[in-house]
Formats: C-alpha cells, structure tokens, sequence
C-alpha cells in the first residue's frame, strides 16, 4: 500500500516516494519514501515496511538521541 505525502511515522514526516532500491537480494525492489525529522532534517530514505511497522521514527541522529 502507498503512504501519502504528510503521514506522520514518530519524528518524520513522509515528503515523497523516493526511488525504489536496486541491486539483488533483500532490498531489491522495496518502496522507499524520503521524509523529514522533526530536527529539519530532510534527505532521510526509509523503506515504507518500516515505517508501518514502527521500526523507523526518526533520523539517525535523533534516534541515538533517544533514551
């Protein structure tokens, strides 16, 4: 399923889709999105299972940030 432009996930918010992953294995062919944290931060690439699954919710810096 396609996540519209504007969902909330946590800290980041879904700008767009981004280009799909390439290559061979697990990533090949998997939805990305691009999305922005909550600290301005807004070239982070997230695969759309993890955003619906909770496993992402922020950028990276934020999330060592985390308790």
């Amino acid at each position: 399923r396609m996540i519209a432009a504007l969902t909330r996930f946590g800290h980041l918010t879904v700008t767009r889709r981004a280009t799909n992953a390439k290559g061979r294995g697990e990533n090949k062919g998997n939805v990305r999105y691009r999305c922005r944290c909550d600290c301005g931060w807004d070239r982070v690439i997230v695969r759309g299972s993890h955003l619906e699954q909770g496993r992402v919710r922020a950028c990276v810096k934020c999330a060592d940030q985390q308790p």
